[in-house]
């Protein structure tokens, strides 16, 4: 006799219901949030203890590589154990990392040179400037590979987007890292600074390219114009907090005395990141509460 099930005669209730999807908002607070403690903590072990050189290369690459770890361990894996997992995560990271090693880096560093030539410039030149080279070109890589590989098809809901782009961003970040690690040796506390910096900045490009890529994908009448506004605006974003970045963490605290101190130039990545998170989930909801207005209205 088969045993007796009291869900047929109770049905659970609404908050006991399984959300069908991987929260994404949740792994990207606890993957951004650990790659800060991971910061802080080398920083502080520093102060004490001195690291030889020869260990440089090896802790710098380890700490490259944290993100892609952290991104596999709390998006990727927590996807298999979901009703409804999206596919092609690791395609999408994949790709970005070889575009970003194909074209991203030769296009800015070896054809476009900016750092031999915009360094020099004014801060309302060097944000301009690299909005228009490095912004732009990781801004549209970063479009072009998630509108290729998975838009429209796997987008399924609005936060897909958000999902996807952290993917693509983790995939982009780690090979900028690489590249900087291994092209210059820094100490471990440099590392994890600039690391952090990097992936900030690509989540921050991608969360603003997922907002007009979803809005485009759900609403019905979305603005003309949206995608050229998003793409524009993360360009914008990356070449506001390059120079920033580098402004803060060689200024001055003493007239005529210069002070380097990566760490105010990653606090106001952590910044960045967080204000950009904040302004953009606050429109996916808005738009979602808009969607389930319609949608009961409809009925």
């Amino acid at each position: 006799m088969a045993a007796f099930d009291s869900r047929f005669i109770t049905p659970p209730k609404e908050e006991e219901e399984i959300y069908p999807y991987r929260r994404v908002w949740s792994s990207i607070v606890a993957e951004s949030g650990i790659m800060v403690g991971l910061a802080v903590v080398i920083f502080l072990v520093t102060r004490f203890v001195e690291v030889p050189r020869r260990f440089y290369p090896p802790i710098a690459i380890a700490i490259s590589i944290a993100p892609v770890g952290l991104w596999l361990a709390l998006s990727w894996w927590r996807e298999r154990f979901v009703p409804q997992p999206r596919a092609k995560l690791i395609l999408v990271a994949i790709s970005s990392a070889l575009v970003a090693n194909a074209i991203g880096i030769p296009l800015v560093e070896d054809f476009l040179q900016v750092d031999k030539w915009l360094p020099l410039e004014n801060a309302i030149n060097r944000i301009i400037g690299y909005t228009f080279t490095q912004g732009l070109v990781q801004a549209i890589l970063t479009y072009l590979v998630i509108r290729y590989l998975v838009w429209p098809e796997n987008f399924r809901t609005r936060l897909d987007s958000i999902a996807y782009g952290a993917a693509s961003a983790v995939g982009y970040a780690t090979i900028l890292n690489l590249h900087f690690v291994l092209s210059s040796s820094p100490s471990p506390d440099t590392a994890a600074f600039r690391i952090f910096d990097a992936l900030a900045v690509q989540l921050a490009i991608n969360i603003i390219i997922g907002y007009g890529l979803s809005e485009v994908r759900f609403n019905e009448r979305p603005f003309p114009l949206l995608l050229v506004a998003t793409v524009a605006l993360a360009s914008f974003v990356a070449g506001l907090a390059i120079p920033l970045r580098s402004g803060l963490t060689n200024a001055a605290l003493e007239q005529g005395i210069g002070s380097v101190s990566p760490i105010r130039g990653f606090l106001l990545s952590a910044a960045l990141l967080a204000v950009v998170s904040f302004v953009f989930a606050f429109l996916f909801d808005n738009a979602e509460r808009q969607d389930a207005e319609a949608a009961v209205q409809g009925e």
